[in-house]
C-alpha cells in the first residue's frame, strides 16, 4: 500500500472539506447547480486520488493493466502509482 506523503495528505483533506462546504452551502440556498457540478467533481477527485495509490498494489497483484491510447507510442502501464 502506497501511503500518500503529508502533503498529499493534507491538501486532498483541504479540497474535500472546501468542497463538502460548497455543498453543504449550495443545498441551504437556491442551490447552484455550476458550484455544486464542481464541488462533486473536487470531491470525486480527491477519493479517486487515495484510492488509486491505496488499492494500485492490489490492482497490479490482479494483472490489471492498460495502454496509453492518448499517446504515438501506446506502451503497457500498470494502474499503480509509485
Amino acid at each position: 500500500m502506497a501511503a500518500l506523503t503529508r502533503t498529499e495528505t493534507w491538501s486532498l483533506l483541504v479540497l474535500f472539506g472546501a468542497c463538502v462546504g460548497i455543498l453543504v452551502n449550495t443545498l441551504q440556498g437556491d442551490g447552484n447547480p455550476l458550484s455544486a457540478s464542481i464541488a462533486f467533481g473536487g470531491a470525486a477527485f480527491s477519493v479517486s486520488f487515495c484510492l488509486i495509490r491505496w488499492l494500485g498494489d492490489t490492482f497490479m497483484k490482479a494483472g490489471l493493466k492498460g495502454k496509453d491510447m492518448s499517446k504515438a507510442r501506446k506502451v503497457e502501464m500498470s494502474v499503480g502509482c509509485s
